[in-house]
């Protein structure tokens, strides 16, 4: 199935000549995949509760010939959800598209790997995600921000586990520039704003009664962005050096304590260059790290002023 919402260009022609069942969506006033995915289980409810599970895919993906397997090997009488493994594939050699794609590999690699073997349920990656179709027509309904992928993480971690896949991979492809990178991340922060207001008692829910998992399910759904997060602990610490505390030694434990928190996110990234391809590439893009964090900055201002209803990253 395609969906082609909103479309001024021939994705529905293209999509049926291939033998898609294309259904088209024109509500320029409500836009964005929450509203698109919503509209398409209601208009393909009796459908969809025909098939074992629905993959949800953006319509630049492409998926590894081995991607359907992988799912349907990790689907199980007890397991009904599972995310794929993101692959970013940079779209130039520009420092903003490699460190974009650097990101997202650390991401698959460090992050949900670790939370695989702890058994800790993994987020919702907005594609490369398959749902029963139950699942997926009780929870779409409920979104209502620019963060679908967020949404559905968080409503889905009360009822169940999102299982982490690496062997069914998507690859997917990051923005070109600086402003097309500063645009994605803006419409991103605009949907973490949205979740933060609307599902405020799911998030205490789970950081209050839920588990382990469940806790840093959420933090790692709304604490970002994370080289913004980095610079707030550098300008904490620095103030903790710079400031003078009675007695002295509550300073040192403060300092001390800002110091590993600092030296965890610097290990993170530099850590990765040991086990990522083309290292060299990486830590090249690394070092105009300051620049990324305008970028991010630059994102924030955009998601504060921008009136557009869906901030596009990539055409």
């Amino acid at each position: 199935f395609v969906v082609a919402d909103n479309c001024t260009d021939d994705t529905a022609m293209v999509a049926a000549a291939e033998g898609a069942q294309c259904l088209e969506r024109w509500d320029p006033a409500n836009p964005g995949k929450g509203k698109a995915l919503s509209w398409f289980s209601h208009q393909a409810r009796e459908l969809l509760q025909s098939f074992d599970a629905v993959v949800i895919l953006d319509a630049d993906s492409r998926v590894d010939p081995l991607f359907l397997n992988g799912l349907a090997d990790a689907f199980t009488p007890e397991n009904h959800a599972v995310q794929g493994y993101i692959s970013p594939i940079a779209a130039d050699r520009s420092p903003m598209s490699t460190l974009a794609a650097y990101s997202e590999w650390l991401d698959q690699e460090i992050d949900r790997k670790a939370k695989a073997l702890l058994n800790w349920p993994v987020s919702f990656k907005g594609k490369g995600m398959a749902l029963q179709p139950s699942l997926l027509s009780g929870l779409i309904p409920r979104l209502l921000t620019k963060a679908e992928d967020a949404e559905l993480s968080l409503l889905f971690a009360r009822e169940g586990f999102c299982r982490f896949v690496p062997a069914a991979i998507v690859y997917d492809g990051t923005p070109s520039d600086i402003a097309k990178v500063a645009t994605q991340r803006a419409r991103w922060l605009q949907g973490q704003w949205g979740v933060w207001k609307h599902h405020l008692p799911e998030i205490l829910h789970l950081l209050g009664r839920g588990d382990m998992g469940q806790r840093a399910l959420v933090f790692s759904v709304l604490v970002k962005p994370k080289a913004v997060v980095f610079c707030l602990k550098a300008l904490l610490l620095c103030a903790a050096l710079a400031v003078p505390f009675a007695p002295a030694s509550v300073g040192t434990i403060v300092a001390a304590a800002l110091v590993g928190a600092v030296l965890v996110d610097v290990s993170y990234y530099i850590v990765g260059l040991a086990f990522v391809a083309a290292p060299r590439d990486y830590a090249r893009a690394l070092l105009t790290a300051p620049v990324y964090v305008i970028m991010w900055l630059w994102g924030i201002l955009i998601a504060l002023v921008s009136k557009e209803p869906w901030p596009r990253g990539r055409e």
